[in-house]
Parts: C-alpha cells; structure tokens; sequence
C-alpha cells in the first residue's frame, strides 16, 4: 500500500463551460480523473499515450474540500500515491488551464508548489533543522510543516526512526 501524497490543486480556464462541467463532474460522483483527461483523447498525439493521464493519478481519486472561486477557477484537494502527479498537471497545462498545486507527502519528506510548469520541489528531514527552516512560507502556510517539527522537537520526539 502506498503512502499517500496530499494536494491541494487551483484549476482555472479561459473557458467557462469547462470549468462548469469539471464541477458537475464533481457534483455528480467526487472524482475529477474521468473529465480531465476524456475529452483530449483525440488531441493526443499518437506518441503520447491516452493511458499516461490515468496512470499518473489513481482514477479512484476523490475530491474533498471543493471550492468554487469563480466561474473560471476551481480549488480541490485530493490525494495521489507517492508523490504529486506531476504528469498530470502538465498534460492540464497543454490543454488550456492554468495549475497550481500545493503537495506534502511526510513519509517522503517532500513538499512543494507547482505552479505551470515551475515545481518548488522541498525535501527535508527532522534531523536536519535546516532543512526544515529553509521551506518556503507560502507551502509552510499550506502544511504546516515547521510547526509539526518545531512541536516534535519542544516534546522531545526528534529521535525516533520516521522512515
């Protein structure tokens, strides 16, 4: 079983229609992997495979915490096995909507953003203080990563074995 990566994704897209049916499709069973990936199976090149979009995020994904910015833009979290399906968001990007993605997989010691095509990739460790001070505060702010290290160190907890 695998761990498990935690995301929190912003999608937005000049195309309201598409965003709206991106909502019913949430609205309708909580998943999203379906309605991203279905209507480019045409417009994807033959060296590309149709299947890559689905194997870089679990089709059973689910969407919790759903958010409704605007008629163009949509926040939701989900979680993927590993670590962030950065395929996935790339193949959004090629297909017309901007994406930023905050992700955290502690058992990885990985967090980062990915924002179009720029991934803020940050690995740390609690034995490393410095490692840990050195994440950015806008994904700090999304974790909370510092506070769980800084609580842990204030308890004594630094020791044990977290791989």
């Amino acid at each position: 079983m695998p761990n498990y990566c935690g995301n929190i994704i912003t999608l937005s897209n000049p195309d309201e229609k598409t965003v709206a049916g991106l909502i019913q499709q949430i609205e309708l069973d909580g998943t999203f992997i379906t309605y991203l990936c279905s209507p480019f199976k045409k417009r994807i090149q033959k060296k590309q495979r149709y299947d890559d979009c689905y194997l870089t995020v679990p089709i059973a994904a689910t969407v919790s915490d759903c958010e409704i910015i605007n008629k163009k833009k949509i926040r939701f979290n989900f979680e993927s096995p590993w670590y962030p399906p950065i395929p996935f968001y790339e193949h959004l990007v090629a297909h017309g909507w901007s994406v930023k993605a905050y992700y955290e997989e502690g058992g990885q010691s990985i967090c980062g953003r990915w924002h179009n095509g720029v991934d803020k990739l940050c690995k740390y460790d609690f034995s490393d203080e410095k490692s840990v001070m050195k994440i950015p505060k806008d994904i700090d702010d999304i974790w909370h990563i510092k506070d769980y290290y800084l609580d842990l160190k204030q308890r004594g907890d630094l020791d044990y074995d977290y791989d």
